[in-house]
């Protein structure tokens, strides 16, 4: 956790400064906050692209290759906040992008178990309702 960071009375995530709501519950940031702690799910930091954009990036020991959008399947019509699932998963690759593949599965996890959302990472595509076969 960073200096700033907050953890949401709510449900116990950790989250960024920068923001005024938790990313898991969205419960918003109340004025009795307490310093996040380390560990545990929290937002990571977007660069300044913001998410969905084409300026996405992930880098491993050096290399940055540019990511492409995620995108909801054409065959989903199921009502859901996209903007809370883009987040969501653009939580989810910045925390792969950092190598904290605990924090992105639990990030999976919370996308599958509370919104009934699955993803298909070679296809960078995302839907509601049941798992596909192989995904």
């Amino acid at each position: 956790a960073r200096p700033g960071d907050w953890q949401c009375l709510e449900c116990g995530a950790n989250v960024f400064a920068s923001k005024d709501s938790c990313y898991r519950c969205f419960a918003p940031k109340s004025g009795d906050v307490r310093p996040a702690t380390g560990g545990g799910v929290r937002e990571r930091e977007r660069g300044g692209g913001g998410w969905g954009g084409q300026d996405q990036q992930r880098g491993g020991g050096g290399r940055r290759r540019e990511m492409a959008a995620w995108t909801r399947s054409s065959e989903d019509s199921a009502e859901i906040d996209q903007g809370m699932v883009l987040n969501m998963m653009q939580a989810r690759d910045d925390a792969r992008g950092a190598r904290d593949f605990f924090t992105a599965d639990e990030i999976r996890a919370v996308l599958r178990e509370d919104w009934s959302v699955h993803v298909d990472d070679d296809l960078r595509e995302w839907w509601v309702g049941e798992p596909r076969e192989g995904g």
